[in-house]
């Protein structure tokens, strides 16, 4: 598994560690499969202009004054992943984790473009077919009382 991929110094786990992501995870797997038998069984279309629906209703609730949205965006996409002005996002993941909500925090194994942009780590929410215009309000209701 890989530690660091920052610069040209490139620093893998040692001894059996390194070796992890080569093992197969058949839960996973299992659970992959369930999961493309439920998306075929439903219209691709329709989740897309759920998920798209949801982008716009994300960008109305964002404050560029207290957070920095890292957009790479060039098209259809169910994340946003930002900076948050005066707390770490990791503080940030334990807020949001206490609220029972789920939210990926630090590198994120973008190391080089985080370093590119001058961040050392970033938050990033997403969000799918099951995703509620309420789910959205409360995650940005936690985010703007916790900074």
């Amino acid at each position: 598994m890989v530690w660091s991929v920052l610069g040209q110094n490139l620093k893998a786990h040692e001894h059996e560690r390194k070796y992890l992501p080569g093992t197969f995870d058949i839960g996973l797997l299992a659970g992959w499969a369930t999961a493309c038998k439920f998306m075929s069984s439903i219209n691709l279309n329709q989740i897309m202009k759920h998920e798209d629906k949801l982008w716009e209703y994300v960008n109305k609730k964002i404050d560029n004054s207290k957070i920095s949205i890292i957009n790479g965006n060039n098209g259809h996409i169910a994340l946003c992943s930002m900076d948050i002005k005066n707390i770490h996002v990791h503080d940030m993941g334990e807020i949001m984790a206490n609220n029972n909500i789920i939210i990926r925090t630090g590198h994120l194994c973008a190391q080089n473009v985080l370093n590119n942009l001058g961040l050392i780590s970033v938050l990033r929410f997403s969000w799918g077919i099951a995703t509620t215009e309420s789910d959205i309000d409360k995650f940005f209701n936690v985010l703007y009382e916790a900074i």
